[in-house]
């Protein structure tokens, strides 16, 4: 769900040539995707198809009318202005890694998925990669921000976590193509 309102985020900011720090770029709430889309999101996680469904339908208000706090919350329908909501207006897929970075170039952050392996959880620097007999953990979806390639030609994503910015990169992360 933080994948999914940070795309609407970004795609809405950049239809407006907005910034994050610009008077008027929206801040959109992920809990409201979070808590009112699912009812118990804390053990059971999101699927990208049906946040998008959410979004497309109720819309996302901002921010800060449903601020996100770190337990699981109940749906406040009293904090839902239908007159400031968000909608998202289309889903794409993208069936190649040429499909993806295209997208990022000529539109902006897109949201990726991909299967959490236990040693996902200590990554503080470098280009992400499965460990040998690492365990899968569940799926995660991310929002990818951009790419790139190393001085020995290794292709990786960069992306965004929803996990505080005490994670990884300031919240960030690189993976290798093929990974997400």
């Amino acid at each position: 769900s933080f994948a999914m309102s940070a795309a609407l985020e970004s795609a809405v900011r950049i239809a407006n040539s907005k910034t994050v720090f610009q008077s008027g770029a929206p801040r959109l709430s992920a809990a409201e995707l979070a808590f009112c889309q699912f009812t118990d999101i804390c053990a059971n996680g999101s699927n990208v198809q049906e946040s998008y469904d959410f979004m497309a339908d109720a819309g996302l208000v901002p921010q800060a009318d449903y601020p996100y706090t770190d337990h699981q919350q109940y749906c406040n329908a009293d904090l839902l202005d239908a007159e400031r909501v968000t909608r998202a207006s289309n889903l794409l897929g993208f069936g190649t890694i040429d499909a993806m970075t295209k997208y990022l170039r000529e539109q902006g952050p897109l949201v990726a998925t991909f299967d959490v392996h236990e040693d996902f959880y200590g990554y503080s620097s470098g280009i992400y990669s499965v460990s040998a007999g690492s365990q899968r953990d569940g799926g995660h979806a991310v929002l990818v921000t951009g790419y790139g390639k190393t001085p020995l030609g290794v292709h990786y994503w960069i992306a965004q976590n929803s996990w505080g910015w005490g994670w990884g990169n300031d919240g960030s992360f690189r993976i290798r193509f093929g990974e997400a």
